[in-house]
């Protein structure tokens, strides 16, 4: 059986590769991006500038320990301060232990200056990892995104909402005990 819980940041801070900092006029980071109600993080960029990693964790999820993750999706509602200037850079996920994953899910397309809704990954889609629940129920875990201005001039990239969705298979062979002639225990079969 597959389920999916569907969670936004705890925790948001400017990560440390790159060139500018995500900024935000009043509250946190987290909490300009908590929510769909066009109350910003931004970074004014230089041409060829990139913003810092805007590293989103702790998600608060409460999976299986031993589900078996089948795909993450990023959701992020963004624009840019003109078009033809701003594109995603990175968008990777963050691994339990703090570190980068190995896919970048950055769309090679220019930010509309209006506010658009984005996708990054689905249902089926791993981004290259192998996790369990437990990988992503760790505080550490989450995502990280960068933009890049292509334009002449300063441009700004601005997010207004992430969120993060996890689809995890769960069912008598992820970590239950089943009878079938084998025993089994969490995680290993003995028999």
């Amino acid at each position: 059986m597959r389920i999916s819980e569907t969670k936004i940041a705890g925790t948001v801070v400017n990560g440390t590769a790159g060139d500018v900092n995500w900024t935000q006029f009043g509250g946190t980071l987290q909490s300009r991006v908590a929510a769909s109600d066009n109350q910003y993080v931004y970074a004014n960029l230089a041409n060829g500038q990139t913003t810092m990693g805007l590293k989103c964790s702790d998600f608060g999820h409460d999976l299986p320990p031993y589900a078996s993750v089948a795909g993450q999706q990023v959701h992020k509602e963004q624009k840019a301060s003109a078009v033809a200037s701003i594109k995603d850079h990175v968008i990777k996920l963050i691994l339990a232990d703090g570190t980068l994953g190995s896919e970048n899910k950055a769309i090679d397309a220019y930010w509309d200056s209006s506010d658009e809704e984005v996708d990054h990954g689905d249902e089926r889609d791993p981004w290259g990892e192998r996790l369990l629940g437990a990988d992503l129920n760790d505080s550490d875990s989450g995502c990280s995104i960068r933009a890049k201005n292509w334009a002449a001039g300063s441009r700004l990239p601005y997010l207004d909402y992430v969120e993060k969705t996890v689809w995890v298979d769960v069912g008598p062979l992820v970590g239950q005990a089943v009878s079938v002639g084998a025993v089994r225990s969490p995680g290993r079969w003995r028999g």
